[in-house]
């Protein structure tokens, strides 16, 4: 999203998802806490909900084994840190709207593809990118600013796919996307680059999308 990260180094480290809660501010739900488990004698760490547990049929059922968790001494050995060493993490607001919104978008975009053309749904969305992007690059970044726009980003994250499923392979402009985007932040220090390039690409793709002849076969 473009927003500084804020990292906060406590004087003690908490080996219990309580602690870690009351020491980042937010409930125990919201913590993302990892259990790790032997399974063939190689460590397999799970990560959940800090008010989630291990459900030992479905873990059995998986890995055909009961869930044996690992003792506590051999912990640095086994995953590289001790318990209670890696710094806890909140679940952010903008991550929820953006997961919640993208479900609605993609189940959005299927409906309106029955009613409308594709290539209007599809140049539309690619659009609205145009827009998010553009709002990025010109507008302050703040908190009010990071939800409403995640939630844009939400909304047309998988709202391509139905119109395009079958014609375009994502995973493959994944990967590049990705590891160009890190390229670039690793070289300039900033996204700037990405979403200039991005919006140039929305627009051509939204331009094309409405330039597309449908004939009723």
């Amino acid at each position: 999203m473009g927003l500084a990260d804020h990292i906060t180094v406590h004087s003690q480290t908490g080996d219990t998802v309580e602690h870690a809660a009351e020491a980042v501010g937010c409930s125990p739900a919201e913590i993302a806490k990892s259990l790790t488990f032997l399974v063939d004698g190689k460590p397999v760490m799970l990560v959940m909900a800090g008010d989630t547990r291990v459900n030992s049929s479905k873990f059995k059922a998986y890995f055909h084994q009961k869930p044996s968790m690992v003792p506590y001494e051999q912990v640095g050995e086994l995953i590289g840190h001790q318990p209670g060493a890696v710094c806890p993490f909140a679940i952010r607001e903008d991550v929820t709207v953006y997961g919640i919104l993208t479900m609605i978008g993609a189940m959005a975009t299927g409906f309106l593809i029955v009613k409308f053309k594709m290539k209007n749904v599809l140049g539309s969305v690619y659009g609205i990118r145009v827009l998010i992007s553009l709002f990025m690059l010109l507008f302050p970044k703040g908190f009010a600013f990071a939800i409403i726009i995640t939630g844009f980003l939400g909304i047309t994250g998988d709202s391509t796919v139905p119109p395009t499923a079958g014609l375009i392979t994502k995973q493959f402009g994944a990967f590049f996307s990705s590891w160009l985007g890190g390229c670039c932040f690793t070289t300039y220090g900033n996204y700037t680059l990405p979403w200039v390039v991005n919006t140039v690409l929305c627009l051509i793709a939204s331009v094309a999308s409405f330039s597309i002849k449908e004939e009723t076969v």
